[in-house]
C-alpha cells in the first residue's frame, strides 16, 4: 500500500472539528471517533471548519477553512512567509507554547520510542525568540520563468523552493542573504 494520502471515502463538505493537540511537526491534531484528524496551522483549543484533502491509514489530513474559536495562545506570526515557507510550524503559537509543545513531543516519543518516563525534565535552555537558528537545509533552484536562483527554505508541504527575502529565524548574517 502506498504511503501517499488517498482521497476516497472522505466527506467532500467542510466539517467541524475541535483541535485538542499538536503533532511532532506543529500540526492541529482532533479526534473524531477512532481515527484524528491532522489540520496544517491549527492550535489546541481552537473550533474550526476543515475541509479534509488525504486519508492515511492512522489518520486523515485537512486544511482549515475558518476559524470558530480561536486559541488564547494564537499570536500574529511575526514571518510575513509564515504559512507559505516549511521552515517554521509554529510561529503563530505563543513562544513560552511552542517550548512547551516540543517538551511534550519530546515526553511523548522518550515513552513511544524509548519505552522510558524520566523522572523530571530539566527547565529548557532559552535564548532568543529570534535570529537563533545557526544551522538549517536549505535549497537551491534556478526557477526559470523568475529568471533566477532561489534559496531558502521548501514550501510547506511541496517542492518548490519558497521566494523569500529574508528568515527571522536564522541568524541574521545567514537570514539577510537569502534576497
Amino acid at each position: 500500500m502506498s504511503r501517499r494520502s488517498k482521497k476516497k471515502n472522505l466527506p467532500g463538505e467542510p466539517i467541524e472539528l475541535c483541535v485538542d493537540d499538536l503533532s511532532h511537526d506543529g500540526r492541529g491534531v482532533a479526534s473524531r471517533g477512532e481515527k484524528k484528524d491532522c489540520v496544517h496551522g491549527e492550535l489546541p483549543g481552537e473550533r474550526v471548519m476543515a475541509r479534509l484533502t488525504g486519508s492515511k491509514r492512522r489518520y486523515d489530513e485537512g486544511e482549515a477553512i475558518d476559524v470558530l474559536e480561536a486559541s488564547p495562545d494564537r499570536v500574529q506570526p511575526r514571518c510575513p512567509h509564515f504559512g507559505r515557507c516549511g521552515g517554521c510550524s509554529l510561529q503563530h503559537l505563543d513562544a513560552g507554547r511552542q517550548i512547551e509543545a516540543k517538551q511534550n513531543t519530546l515526553a511523548q516519543n522518550l515513552a513511544r520510542i524509548g519505552k522510558v518516563t524520566p523522572e523530571q525534565f530539566w527547565p529548557p535552555l532559552t535564548g532568543a525568540a529570534w535570529g537563533y537558528r545557526r544551522k538549517a537545509r536549505l535549497s537551491v533552484r534556478y526557477v526559470a520563468a523568475k529568471e533566477r536562483v532561489l534559496v531558502g527554505f521548501r514550501e510547506t508541504y511541496a517542492r518548490f523552493v519558497a521566494d523569500i527575502q529574508e528568515c527571522r529565524v536564522l541568524d541574521p548574517r545567514i537570514g539577510a542573504q537569502l534576497a
